[in-house]
């Protein structure tokens, strides 16, 4: 972790082509420490770290590492949450916030663990609005029955919401066309082009 909340490198870790809630790509992290489902956990303990080293410095002195771990414990917990579940929104397109949307979150990593999906394909996927969710693995056919109230309140344009998730995905196929061969040069340029100055 970087205190200024920068990542140089994500080595083996960047791209999820079969997620796992337990996966580890550290294969010398023999408890899964830094597994997917224990990253919060894991970020957690380091701002614990963080805080017992600096309480020195501050005025005010807690009653050791229990009383410092209670205020960074307070503190990440909310922010965590906020900023997790703000994000997880913005990926899938929902308006605005429903009590249920953490369970929402939830059950939807757990289905593409139990189809063992692409991550970062799976939000493209599910984010395009002409999605024929027939052809998606059965745990997603599963989660969306389960959330389709909730997932029916996306906005996907006008610049609302996630309005950018089906352009990107679209960039990506782009790209994926371009270097397979599989479409007109041109026409593809033109169009990543025109992506591109919509994403920035």
């Amino acid at each position: 972790m970087s205190l200024v909340g920068e990542t140089l490198d994500h080595g083996t870790g960047r791209f999820v082509e079969e997620y796992r809630h337990d996966w580890c790509h550290n294969t010398v992290d023999v408890h899964q420490l830094y597994s997917y489902r224990r990253q919060p956990a894991a970020c957690l303990a380091n701002c614990r770290r963080l805080a017992e080293a600096m309480q020195p410095l501050h005025c005010e002195q807690l009653d050791g590492p229990q009383g410092v771990w209670s205020r960074v414990d307070a503190a990440f917990n909310a922010s965590f949450d906020s900023a997790y579940l703000g994000g997880m929104r913005t990926k899938l397109g929902l308006v605005g916030e429903a009590d249920r949307d953490s369970e929402l979150v939830h059950d939807l990593l757990d289905a593409v663990d139990e189809g063992a999906c692409d991550f970062h394909r799976t939000f493209d996927t599910i984010a395009d609005p002409h999605v024929n969710w027939e052809t998606l693995p059965a745990p997603l056919q599963r989660w969306r029955l389960v959330h389709v109230d909730r997932l029916a309140q996306r906005t996907f344009g006008n610049g609302a919401g996630a309005s950018w998730i089906p352009r990107a995905a679209e960039l990506d196929r782009l790209q994926h066309a371009t270097s397979s061969g599989t479409s007109n040069a041109a026409t593809v340029i033109r169009r990543l082009a025109q992506l591109q100055q919509e994403l920035q």
